[in-house]
């Protein structure tokens, strides 16, 4: 069973406390207090960059914000950063724009050679039975997507696995 994001984050915080920390998230990235994520994570660390997709609201931040185009995080990008965070909600299906956005989140990462953290979350549907045929790479608009039926039914946590 997935975890509730950030509400759990002393699971990172070996990883998080002190850091320069990088997150990527949307207006779904907060606590059960609804307290904003970059919020509880600069308990930790310090949040020193906030990664948003386009259509995200970023308001009253404090930090800077880079606005992700599509499925984009140029590694440039996490100059400052120590450690790159992520918790946006995941729908279990395919066409979600964040299951493209988590991989090239863990990519940049990766190339930067920094730690990725997932803040997993329970799915708002619960556990389904995929369903629909697995999208082939050759017709994939989006990294991720390849191989995933239409419901996968996965946590942002699991699809990180």
């Amino acid at each position: 069973m997935a975890n509730n994001g950030i509400d759990n984050s002393k699971m990172a915080e070996k990883t998080l406390k002190g850091q320069r920390i990088g997150l990527i998230t949307n207006q779904t990235g907060v606590a059960k207090d609804f307290t904003p994520d970059a919020q509880v994570l600069n308990t930790l660390g310090i949040v020193v960059k906030l990664f948003c997709p386009e259509d995200a609201i970023a308001s009253g931040s404090t930090v800077p914000v880079v606005t992700l185009n599509g499925a984009n995080l140029p590694t440039a990008a996490l100059a400052d950063v120590d450690v790159l965070a992520y918790d946006i909600a995941g729908t279990g299906v395919r066409f979600d724009p964040s299951v493209a956005l988590e991989l090239a989140g863990m990519r940049a990462a990766a190339e930067a050679d920094l730690p990725f953290v997932v803040f997993d979350r329970v799915l708002p549907l619960g556990r389904l039975d995929p369903e629909g045929t697995p999208m082939p790479a050759a017709l994939a608009s989006a990294d991720g997507v390849a191989g995933l039926p239409i419901l996968h039914s996965l946590t942002p946590g699991e699809l990180a696995r």
